[in-house]
């Protein structure tokens, strides 16, 4: 076997045996601030605008798998589904979180002021405060004036610690973006602290992949 097909092989078996990460993502922040919407332009590439008009009721589960660096990451994200209107999210919803994105509506002041109690929820009720990563993700709509200064935001966020991005709802610019960095920066803490999440409360598996990943972040 020459230099090249030895290569092509040793590519080929490091893209079939690819080492799988399954985490778990929560989506917190006050009601209709685009949650929902966030994860069906990463799935589904489009909104379901048919959904409310049906009268059907929000998915709170969703599944996605991503190719990153040398892995694939697949992802179970929780979406409140309205409940975050009854302020009921608790222990379940947190427990074995590895990441959470904290939403909030820049046309809406009212969805900011309570970003640092969403915040304060997922480190409260994660199995795991000091290690889940957090990031602050604002909407911003054509058909939606500015409420809430950038300069606000990117303050708190530093301030919180955490990194902040603004994504559009109505197009779907910078979602795929705003997940990527968020799972990279899971991935990044599960290698820093292999233990972090205990294994009574963790939802962290390592499996092997036989077979290429449907999703990627990639846009080739």
């Amino acid at each position: 076997m020459d230099t090249v097909t030895s290569a092509r092989s040793s590519l080929s078996r490091r893209q079939i045996y690819r080492q799988t990460i399954q985490v778990k993502l929560v989506i917190t922040g006050n009601l209709g601030v685009g949650k929902t919407s966030l994860v069906e332009w990463l799935i589904l590439k489009k909104l379901n605008r048919d959904r409310k008009a049906k009268g059907q009721a929000a998915k709170c589960r969703w599944s996605h798998e991503v190719i990153l660096d040398n892995g694939i990451v697949s992802m179970n994200i929780w979406d409140t589904a309205g409940q975050e209107r009854y302020r009921s999210l608790t222990g379940s919803y947190y427990r074995g979180a590895h990441g959470g994105m904290i939403v909030y509506d820049v046309s809406q002041p009212s969805s900011f002021d309570s970003v640092t109690l969403w915040y304060k929820d997922l480190k409260e009720y994660s199995s795991n405060s000091e290690r889940v990563s957090a990031m602050l993700v604002g909407t911003t709509s054509t058909s939606r004036n500015r409420e809430v200064p950038m300069e606000r935001a990117v303050t708190l966020a530093e301030h919180i610690g955490i990194p902040y991005m603004e994504v559009n709802i109505d197009t779907g610019e910078n979602v795929n973006e705003a997940f990527e960095k968020l799972t990279r920066l899971v991935v990044e803490n599960l290698e820093r602290f292999p233990h972090a999440l205990s294994a009574k409360h963790s939802s962290t598996t390592i499996v092997k992949q036989t077979q290429k990943s449907k999703s990627s972040f990639c846009a080739c």
